[in-house]
C-alpha cells in the first residue's frame, strides 16, 4: 500500500461534513509517498497544530492505494471535540 503525509479534516455542520481548513494560510503538506509492505502496519502523525478547533464532531480521512494502481481507498476516523 502507498500513502503520503497528506490528511483531510472535515467537521460535522448541517447534517453533512464540511472541509475544516487550518487557521494558517500559509500551510502545506510535503509530497512524500511512503510504501507500506504486506502483513505490516505503521503509526502516522497528524500534524493538527494549524487547526482551532471549536467544539464539535469531526472526521480525519486519509486516502491509500496499491502499488501500481490507480485505486485509491479512504480510511477516515471520527471524533468529538467538547
Amino acid at each position: 500500500m502507498i500513502y503520503e503525509k497528506a490528511f483531510y479534516l472535515y467537521k460535522w455542520s448541517k447534517n453533512t461534513w464540511v472541509p475544516y481548513e487550518p487557521s494558517e494560510d500559509n500551510w502545506a503538506f510535503t509530497q512524500w509517498a511512503y510504501l507500506l509492505q504486506p502483513n505490516s502496519s505503521c503509526d502516522m502523525e497528524c500534524n493538527l497544530q494549524h487547526y482551532e478547533f471549536k467544539r464539535g464532531k469531526y472526521l480525519l480521512k486519509k486516502s491509500v492505494s496499491r502499488e501500481n494502481e490507480k485505486i485509491y481507498w479512504d480510511l477516515s476516523v471520527e471524533f468529538v471535540v467538547k
